[in-house]
């Protein structure tokens, strides 16, 4: 199916084009650097999910809506990916190693790694927000909002990782 953009709605996807190159980066780089396996693994798995929208929507800046299943969540999208987890994942002593729940301490550095790339993902969410309105297309402003769907679910996981681990205290007012 092809499509037609004005040139706000092709600046908008070049924009959500060069974001989600960055953020693939980052993320591959995060779980280099990251300290805890099971924090490395969920960074490439995210890098992977960027990767897979920067693909989606550099064929839309080339005219084309590309085949996709739409709202398809961020964890459906990781289960799909097809690649051997971690053995580290789902282990509790590699959480005892990251933190321990009773003191509440945690690596500082991966802290900072989180708290950089949850950032970036509210970021990617408001990007695709103003994508959305830009859209003529009825199929185009459906793939960039399952695309906006799971940057919130990305940042989600990142919020879960750090509540989880002591690094984002949620205080009742």
């Amino acid at each position: 199916m092809n499509l037609s953009l004005s040139q706000k709605a092709y600046q908008a996807l070049e924009e959500a084009k060069a974001s989600e190159a960055l953020c693939a980066n980052k993320y591959h780089q995060a779980a280099q650097s990251a300290n805890c396996p099971q924090l490395s693994q969920l960074f490439e798995n995210l890098a992977q999910q960027e990767e897979n929208h920067l693909n989606l929507v550099t064929q839309m800046t080339q005219g084309k809506i590309p085949q996709y299943t739409p709202y398809v969540s961020a964890s459906q999208g990781i289960a799909n990916q097809k690649q051997p987890t971690s053995p580290y994942a789902a282990s509790p002593n590699v959480m005892q190693n990251t933190m321990s729940s009773q003191s509440g301490h945690y690596n500082q550095a991966d802290k900072a790694l989180l708290e950089d790339l949850l950032k970036d993902e509210k970021y990617m969410s408001g990007l695709y927000d103003t994508a959305v309105f830009e859209q003529s297309d009825g199929h185009a402003r459906q793939l960039l909002n399952t695309i906006q769907q799971q940057e919130q679910e990305h940042g989600k996981m990142l919020y879960d990782y750090m509540s989880d681990h002591g690094m984002y205290a949620v205080s009742a007012r």
